[in-house]
């Protein structure tokens, strides 16, 4: 989102445009997800395996 709110913001300043259209504007959302890692005993099964 900066990089469109940084060249606009300055167009803005020079009086190159009304206002900055950008400045209201929210980034999307992020969705969460959650990481699953292995435990240590299947860790031990994996390297027992190799």
């Amino acid at each position: 989102m900066e990089s469109v709110k940084i060249p606009i913001g300055q167009a803005d300043k020079e009086l190159l445009i009304p206002y900055n259209p950008a400045a209201k504007a929210a980034p999307p959302k992020v969705k969460k997800h959650k990481v699953e890692s292995f435990q240590p005993e299947d860790m031990k099964k994996i390297l027992d395996t190799l």
